[in-house]
Protein backbone atom coordinates (compact mmCIF):
# COMPACT_ATOMS: atom_id res chain seq x y z
CA UNK A 1 0.00 0.00 0.00
CA UNK A 2 2.81 2.37 0.89
CA UNK A 3 4.57 1.47 -2.36
CA UNK A 4 1.44 2.36 -4.40
CA UNK A 5 1.16 5.73 -2.65
CA UNK A 6 4.82 6.47 -3.38
CA UNK A 7 4.34 5.50 -7.04
CA UNK A 8 1.29 7.79 -7.27
CA UNK A 9 3.23 10.63 -5.65
CA UNK A 10 6.07 10.09 -8.08
CA UNK A 11 3.63 10.03 -11.03
CA UNK A 12 1.99 13.27 -9.87
CA UNK A 13 5.43 14.84 -9.40
CA UNK A 14 6.49 13.87 -12.95
CA UNK A 15 3.17 15.03 -14.42
CA UNK A 16 3.37 18.32 -12.51
CA UNK A 17 6.93 18.89 -13.70
CA UNK A 18 5.98 18.22 -17.32
CA UNK A 19 3.04 20.62 -17.09
CA UNK A 20 5.21 23.32 -15.49
CA UNK A 21 7.92 22.99 -18.14
CA UNK A 22 5.32 22.91 -20.93
CA UNK A 23 3.62 26.05 -19.62
CA UNK A 24 6.96 27.84 -19.32
CA UNK A 25 7.96 26.90 -22.88
CA UNK A 26 4.58 27.97 -24.25
CA UNK A 27 4.82 31.27 -22.41
CA UNK A 28 8.30 31.92 -23.81
CA UNK A 29 7.24 31.07 -27.35
CA UNK A 30 4.29 33.47 -27.12
CA UNK A 31 6.52 36.24 -25.82
CA UNK A 32 9.08 35.77 -28.57
CA UNK A 33 6.43 35.79 -31.32
CA UNK A 34 5.00 39.02 -29.92
CA UNK A 35 8.47 40.56 -29.92
CA UNK A 36 9.04 39.46 -33.53
CA UNK A 37 5.79 41.04 -34.80
CA UNK A 38 6.64 44.21 -36.69
CA UNK A 39 4.95 47.39 -35.56
CA UNK A 40 2.63 48.34 -38.44
CA UNK A 41 3.15 52.00 -37.61
CA UNK A 42 6.94 52.02 -37.66
CA UNK A 43 7.19 51.67 -41.42
CA UNK A 44 8.06 55.16 -42.68
CA UNK A 45 6.98 54.55 -46.26
CA UNK A 46 3.73 53.25 -47.69
CA UNK A 47 3.49 49.44 -47.39
CA UNK A 48 3.56 47.58 -50.70
CA UNK A 49 0.10 46.09 -50.08
CA UNK A 50 -1.45 49.39 -48.93
CA UNK A 51 -5.03 50.12 -49.88
CA UNK A 52 -7.43 52.68 -48.45
CA UNK A 53 -11.16 52.44 -49.01
CA UNK A 54 -13.30 55.28 -47.68
CA UNK A 55 -16.96 55.81 -48.21
CA UNK A 56 -20.31 56.76 -46.84
CA UNK A 57 -23.84 55.87 -47.66
CA UNK A 58 -26.92 53.92 -46.77
CA UNK A 59 -30.27 55.52 -46.31
CA UNK A 60 -33.38 54.28 -48.09
CA UNK A 61 -31.48 53.77 -51.38
CA UNK A 62 -28.61 51.77 -49.90
CA UNK A 63 -26.23 53.62 -52.20
CA UNK A 64 -22.68 54.43 -51.17
CA UNK A 65 -19.89 56.52 -52.67
CA UNK A 66 -16.25 56.84 -51.87
CA UNK A 67 -12.66 56.43 -52.95
CA UNK A 68 -10.06 53.69 -53.21
CA UNK A 69 -6.34 54.50 -53.05
CA UNK A 70 -3.76 51.82 -53.82
CA UNK A 71 -0.08 51.54 -52.92
CA UNK A 72 1.00 53.36 -56.08
CA UNK A 73 -1.24 56.35 -55.35
CA UNK A 74 -3.92 55.60 -57.93
CA UNK A 75 -7.23 57.06 -56.77
CA UNK A 76 -10.49 55.58 -57.99
CA UNK A 77 -13.97 56.77 -57.15
CA UNK A 78 -16.81 54.33 -56.69
CA UNK A 79 -20.57 54.54 -56.37
CA UNK A 80 -23.01 51.73 -55.60
CA UNK A 81 -23.77 49.24 -52.87
CA UNK A 82 -20.10 48.19 -52.53
CA UNK A 83 -16.63 49.54 -53.42
CA UNK A 84 -16.35 47.10 -56.34
CA UNK A 85 -19.18 48.78 -58.23
CA UNK A 86 -18.84 51.56 -60.80
CA UNK A 87 -15.14 52.10 -60.14
CA UNK A 88 -13.58 54.91 -62.14
CA UNK A 89 -9.94 55.99 -61.99
CA UNK A 90 -9.87 59.66 -61.12
CA UNK A 91 -6.30 60.64 -60.21
CA UNK A 92 -2.87 59.62 -59.03
CA UNK A 93 -1.51 61.02 -55.79
CA UNK A 94 2.00 62.43 -55.82
CA UNK A 95 4.51 60.42 -53.77
CA UNK A 96 4.48 63.10 -51.02
CA UNK A 97 0.67 63.00 -50.82
CA UNK A 98 0.66 59.21 -50.58
CA UNK A 99 3.29 59.33 -47.83
CA UNK A 100 1.24 61.97 -45.99
CA UNK A 101 -1.84 59.75 -46.27
CA UNK A 102 0.02 56.77 -44.79
CA UNK A 103 1.57 58.87 -42.03
CA UNK A 104 -1.88 60.27 -41.14
CA UNK A 105 -3.23 56.71 -40.79
CA UNK A 106 -0.17 55.53 -38.83
CA UNK A 107 -0.16 58.56 -36.52
CA UNK A 108 -3.84 57.98 -35.71
CA UNK A 109 -2.97 54.33 -34.89
CA UNK A 110 -5.85 53.23 -37.09
CA UNK A 111 -5.32 49.49 -36.56
CA UNK A 112 -5.96 50.03 -32.83
CA UNK A 113 -9.34 51.74 -33.40
CA UNK A 114 -12.21 49.37 -32.75
CA UNK A 115 -15.58 50.68 -33.82
CA UNK A 116 -18.15 48.94 -35.98
CA UNK A 117 -21.40 50.82 -35.86
CA UNK A 118 -24.03 51.52 -38.47
CA UNK A 119 -26.95 53.87 -38.83
CA UNK A 120 -29.30 55.21 -41.42
CA UNK A 121 -26.24 56.84 -42.98
CA UNK A 122 -22.95 55.11 -42.27
CA UNK A 123 -19.32 56.13 -42.75
CA UNK A 124 -16.62 53.47 -43.28
CA UNK A 125 -12.85 53.44 -43.46
CA UNK A 126 -10.85 50.33 -44.40
CA UNK A 127 -7.07 50.05 -44.61
CA UNK A 128 -4.97 47.16 -45.85
CA UNK A 129 -1.30 47.28 -44.83
CA UNK A 130 1.41 44.76 -44.00
CA UNK A 131 -0.92 41.82 -44.57
CA UNK A 132 -3.64 43.15 -42.27
CA UNK A 133 -7.07 44.43 -43.26
CA UNK A 134 -8.83 46.62 -40.70
CA UNK A 135 -12.24 48.26 -41.08
CA UNK A 136 -14.16 50.72 -38.95
CA UNK A 137 -17.65 52.05 -39.46
CA UNK A 138 -19.94 54.39 -37.57
CA UNK A 139 -23.27 56.14 -37.91
CA UNK A 140 -23.26 59.62 -39.37
CA UNK A 141 -23.32 62.23 -37.82
CA UNK A 142 -20.87 61.68 -34.96
CA UNK A 143 -21.33 65.03 -33.21
CA UNK A 144 -22.80 63.64 -30.00
CA UNK A 145 -20.44 60.67 -29.64
CA UNK A 146 -17.08 61.89 -28.38
CA UNK A 147 -15.45 58.43 -28.62
CA UNK A 148 -15.85 58.62 -32.42
CA UNK A 149 -14.26 62.06 -32.78
CA UNK A 150 -10.76 60.73 -33.51
CA UNK A 151 -11.88 58.29 -36.21
CA UNK A 152 -14.06 60.97 -37.83
CA UNK A 153 -11.07 63.35 -37.87
CA UNK A 154 -8.98 60.59 -39.48
CA UNK A 155 -11.68 59.95 -42.09
CA UNK A 156 -11.97 63.68 -42.86
CA UNK A 157 -8.17 64.03 -43.11
CA UNK A 158 -7.86 61.05 -45.47
CA UNK A 159 -10.76 62.28 -47.59
CA UNK A 160 -9.22 65.76 -47.82
CA UNK A 161 -5.84 64.36 -48.94
CA UNK A 162 -7.52 62.17 -51.55
CA UNK A 163 -9.79 64.92 -52.89
CA UNK A 164 -6.98 67.48 -53.09
CA UNK A 165 -4.89 64.95 -54.98
CA UNK A 166 -7.48 64.69 -57.71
Amino acid sequence: MIQIQEENRFSFFVLGSILTIGTALLSLSCQSSEAEKPDPYSQPSVPSDFQLVIGEGGGFTGQWNGYIVDSTGIVSSWRGTSPEQNVKRTAKLAHQQLDKLWQTIAHARFFDIDTTGTGNMTVALQVTANGTVHRTSWAKPTGTRAHLASVQVLYDSCRTIVIRGK
